[in-house]
This record gives structure tokens, sequence and C-alpha cells, in this order.
């Protein structure tokens, strides 16, 4: 399945976002979300970027996109099944800085700090 920004933003409205960010909050805080700082390699006058998540046994996945402040740069997403491994969605488009891949597929790529007290469900 190839989702475009338009798709992305005619299938979320705003508590199935914040249900999503909720959900990954606490699974992280739980331990259930692995998500790792975003890693960089340097191609001279910018940067290609990914990053990764897997909530274990739902799915795992990543973003890739560059820094060279291209006017038409575009990023991609993409959704593995976490029990088969299978591409489950692909996900291009401009508006991903903006959060919409985050609530798309449930992945916040930060981590509930340890010391932090779970919050009340």
């Amino acid at each position: 399945m190839l989702i475009s920004d338009p798709e992305v933003a005619a299938a979320l409205d705003a508590a199935t976002s914040v249900d999503a960010m909720r959900q990954a909050l606490l699974a992280a805080y739980d331990g259930r979300l692995v998500a790792p700082p975003r890693a960089a390699a340097s191609l001279g006058a910018g940067r290609m970027v990914l990053t990764a998540g897997h909530m274990e046994g739902q799915w795992y996945g990543y973003r890739a996109y560059d820094t060279f402040g291209h006017p038409e740069a575009e990023q991609v997403v993409v959704l593995h099944d976490g029990r088969t491994g299978a591409v489950r969605a692909v996900a291009v488009g401009r508006n991903w800085a903006r959060g919409a891949p985050a609530h798309w597929a449930g992945w916040r790529w930060t981590r509930w700090p340890a010391r932090t007290r779970r919050p009340s469900a």
C-alpha cells in the first residue's frame, strides 16, 4: 500500500492522533516500544537521516529523509508487519516532518524517561 500526504491527512482526526501518541508513550514506558536515536550519514552539503522503531509483536519500520533543503524534498516511511516481516505500507510525502507518520503508524521515536512515573490509564 502506497500512502500519500493527502491520504494520511484525510484518514486522521485529532482523537485518533492523540490516542496513537498516548499508546506509543505507554508502550515506550512499558518497554514494548523500541525507538533508538536517529542515525545520519553525512553527504557533504547535507545528510541522509534514518529513524527506526519497533512495537514488539506488532510492527517495525523506519523513516528516511535528507537535510539538503530542496524545495521538493520528500520523506519515506516504511511499515513492516511485526510477525511476518511483510511490508504493510509505504508513505511518501513532504508533510512527515509535521508529525503525520508518527500519528499514522503510532510511531514516535522518543523514549519515555525511565525515571518518569507511568501516567494513569
